[in-house]
């Protein structure tokens, strides 16, 4: 995958008559102007090796790149192999083509049957020390978001996703991240009646997860709260038929939070990050809460 910007393209490993072979492909093409804009061409010289050229702006932010990396990765289908040779002059822009890459790679399988090998990418570069083990561990928590969210709420109750938070915390290593779980009778006990109320309709009861990471010799605390609501009917305010189709997806920000800890620890950042969780599934049922209710929560 290489880039293309102001009628020339930009790679390191190409051949002459490989550039000349896009360029000729290009005429015609006006939507190669546009920002991300995707071709695809057969190397006539490489016999098997197609290569995606991808439009950048004249003078690209590791924004644009990262989109441009994603957008060309993507455009290789289920490719086995991706090599992205774009520009780039130091390392925050090669820790932005390399995200924008591995998220353009991300595929969620888990409910498909002879599902192909991941797509292995490599990206090429000239910068010495390239964060690669920090842009692996950025990915990793992205991913990880990634499949919760997709999950369907039917399989990703709260105990389950209790589990996984868990998994979460010991795929950091060792004893590096804390982890707390609030049961129903304490959370009764602390008077998060709140969150008792939004779980009372569901078969399973809420959690409040405290996961947290504090290393020794900290210099700042910071505070993340995220909210996990499983699956969100509106309980007695059912939702409508289209608002209810991505309520699986409610619980995206407990999972942004607890893969932000994870990656802190990974990366060894030297800050106590704490995330309070709010994990519960806001269902309809006869012991749901009423409109009208009135739920009494501490302060």
């Amino acid at each position: 995958m290489v880039a293309h910007s102001r009628g020339n393209v930009l790679s390191s490993i190409l051949d002459e008559d490989e550039r000349d072979d896009i360029l000729a492909s290009f005429r015609g093409l006006a939507d190669m102007s546009l920002p991300n804009a995707t071709h695809r061409i057969v190397s006539r010289s490489k016999e098997h090796r197609q290569i995606i050229a991808v439009s950048l702006p004249p003078d690209p932010s590791p924004g644009d790149l990262r989109e441009a990396a994603g957008a060309g990765v993507r455009a290789a289908g289920e490719a086995r192999s991706v090599v992205v040779d774009m520009p780039h002059a130091n390392a925050k822009e090669f820790e932005a083509l390399a995200e924008g890459a591995g998220l353009g790679a991300y595929r969620f399988t888990a409910y498909k049957s002879g599902a192909g090998a991941a797509t292995k990418v490599s990206v090429v570069t000239g910068v010495p020390a390239a964060p690669v083990k920090r842009v692996r561990r950025i990915l990793e928590a992205q991913c990880a978001v990634r499949d919760l969210v997709n999950t369907p709420g039917g399989d990703l109750g709260p105990s389950e996703f209790v589990r996984r938070i868990r998994s979460l915390a010991d795929d950091a290593g060792g004893s590096a991240i804390d982890v707390e779980v609030l049961e129903e009778e304490e959370l009764r006990a602390k008077g998060c009646g709140g969150l008792l109320g939004v779980g009372k309709g569901s078969q399973e009861p809420p959690r409040l997860v405290r996961m947290e990471w504090n290393p020794v010799g900290a210099r700042v605390h910071i505070a993340l709260v995220g909210k996990g609501i499983t699956f969100d009917s509106g309980g007695m305010s059912l939702k409508s038929h289209e608002g209810l189709a991505d309520m699986k997806t409610d619980m995206a920000g407990a999972a942004s939070a607890a893969a932000a800890v994870q990656a802190c620890a990974g990366l060894r950042i030297p800050a106590r990050v704490t995330a309070w969780l709010c994990v519960a599934e806001n269902m309809l049922s006869a012991s749901a809460i009423r409109v009208g209710d009135v739920l009494r929560i501490a302060d």
